[in-house]
């Protein structure tokens, strides 16, 4: 199998052809959007590595690993979009991410 930074390093070359396909003909995004897509996507890498890592730790139970780890993608966006572009807490975005993680305590 592929190790963890193979991973990433081949789900960006698979990805690039197809996002090229779909900026061709659009207009260029302004500089800051620029910039904002390429911090986004090295957290993105980053994300992939350490998915990678975790997935290949002997004795941890996949079927508790995969659950969590994408239950915790809505807590995640939620917080960096609070911290990034100021976003606010609603009371239903607040339920539901003390929902998800009640979810993922319980697998845990």
């Amino acid at each position: 199998g592929l190790n963890p930074g193979w991973t990433a390093c081949m789900i960006g070359v698979g990805t690039l052809p197809l996002a090229l396909m779909g900026a061709v003909g659009n207009s260029t995004p302004s500089a800051r959007a620029l910039v904002i897509g390429l911090l986004a996507g090295l957290v993105n890498g980053l994300g992939v590595l350490a998915f990678g890592k975790i997935a290949t730790w002997q004795g941890v139970d996949i079927s508790k690993l995969i659950p969590i780890a994408y239950g915790m993608i809505p807590v995640v966006v939620a917080v960096g979009a609070w911290f990034a572009f100021g976003e606010q807490f609603t009371t239903a975005k607040t339920i539901g991410l003390i929902a998800v993680m009640i979810g993922i305590y319980l697998l845990s």
